[in-house]
């Protein structure tokens, strides 16, 4: 929450939940941060796989798909790592699609 609040990005706006049935009906692209997330989603919803993407795919230059690392329960270095890490991913996501 301190990274969130360094960053003037309303906390309210933030809620962590599973990601359900529907969520992967509405989506045209899931995101996750880590290949794992990616394995879960398509045990479960194989139909999902021609929409997941690595966040990492759009933080590295080479289009490596790095994890992006929890950093729950690590320290606030961790933390402000992951933001900006996510920051990089979406800026350079938006990039692509235009």
């Amino acid at each position: 929450m301190a990274v969130l609040e360094e960053k003037k990005i309303p906390l309210a706006a933030f809620e962590s939940r599973r990601i359900s049935e529907e969520d992967v009906s509405w989506a045209d692209r899931i995101i996750v941060m880590e290949k794992a997330h990616a394995g879960e989603i398509m045990m479960r919803w194989p139909e999902a796989e021609p929409k997941l993407d690595l966040m990492g795919r759009y933080i590295s230059l080479d289009g490596s798909a790095d994890d992006v690392a929890d950093p729950y329960g690590r320290s606030p270095y961790h933390y402000r790592l992951a933001q900006s890490q996510i920051q990089m991913g979406i800026k350079n996501f938006i990039e692509t699609q235009v």
